[in-house]
């Protein structure tokens, strides 16, 4: 977790040990044996001298800095935790240890937190082949709703303009689109089974009331919502559908309602 920013080197060096110390799987080792650590890591006499001073207080630092790290994932990720450690022997659990003693988050800002840590638990979990997609597809599904929760504002783009066939729609900066191997929102949204393997569209949002929303679309829907959120005009986009044979959204006044929709929700709008 980068603490340091511009300070200066004694600075530098003194924000590393604690980092190492709170981040680190070693960090206890470190604690037990600080005159080592304070050596290996270039620090003055004064600066080991102080440190050794805090007594038992720097133990107490560490577990502060891990627990509050684990308490935001915990909190953000609530629903993937609770399912992956029921069907998996606590791997969530497991997963957030080997995440903080391996370094940690590298951001200083803890909204950034989650999203590194689904990486990393991705990264980790794609090495066991026994293990589903499930649990990164569920935990990068909620990440997605607490990003658009945080998500900074639109710009505003006043009254709409009318919808024709050369329409292009701005997809707003809290929206994502997401494809999914498993049935990920409906364990989101309160069901205690494994997700089954199913291919699942979902679209995120948040409206103008900062509710977040999350859709699950059809595959001819997600095709074009995709086209649309890219800049492709909505009379194109519709063409798409019709030409790959996709009957869902393959007429406009069906295209207009569904969009009418997903505008509401707060997942793009019409460019002027």
């Amino acid at each position: 977790m980068n603490i340091v920013g511009g300070a200066p080197p004694q600075s530098r060096a003194l924000f590393d040990l604690l980092e190492s110390v709170c981040l680190d799987a070693r960090g206890r080792e470190k604690v037990s044996d600080l005159a080592l650590a304070v050596s290996a890591h270039g620090l003055s006499d004064a600066d080991g001298a102080a440190l050794g001073a805090t007594g038992a207080r720097l133990g107490v630092y560490r577990a502060l800095v891990r627990n509050n790290l684990a308490r935001v994932l915990f909190r953000v990720l609530e629903r993937s935790r609770e399912l992956v450690n029921a069907h998996h022997d606590d791997l969530f659990d497991d997963t957030v240890v080997r995440f903080l003693n391996d370094g940690g988050p590298r951001s200083a800002r803890l909204r950034d937190v989650p999203g590194e840590f689904t990486l990393f638990a991705g990264a980790t979990w794609r090495q066991n082949a026994s293990l589903p997609a499930w649990p990164h597809e569920l935990t990068t599904l909620e990440l997605a709703r607490f990003q658009a929760m945080v998500c900074e504002d639109d710009e505003a783009v006043g009254d709409a303009p009318e919808l024709h066939l050369q329409s292009r729609f701005v997809a707003a900066k809290a929206s994502q689109l997401h494809r999914f191997t498993y049935s990920v929102l409906s364990a989101l949204e309160g069901s205690d089974l494994a997700p089954a393997e199913a291919e699942t569209y979902v679209a995120v949002c948040r409206d103008d009331a900062f509710t977040v929303h999350a859709f699950a679309l059809t595959a001819a829907e997600h095709t074009l919502v995709s086209a649309l959120m890219s800049g492709t005009p909505l009379g194109d986009a519709v063409a798409q559908l019709t030409v790959t044979g996709t009957n869902a959204a393959a007429h406009l006044e069906d295209a207009a309602r569904l969009l009418s929709r997903l505008s509401a929700a707060g997942l793009f709008s019409l460019r002027r």
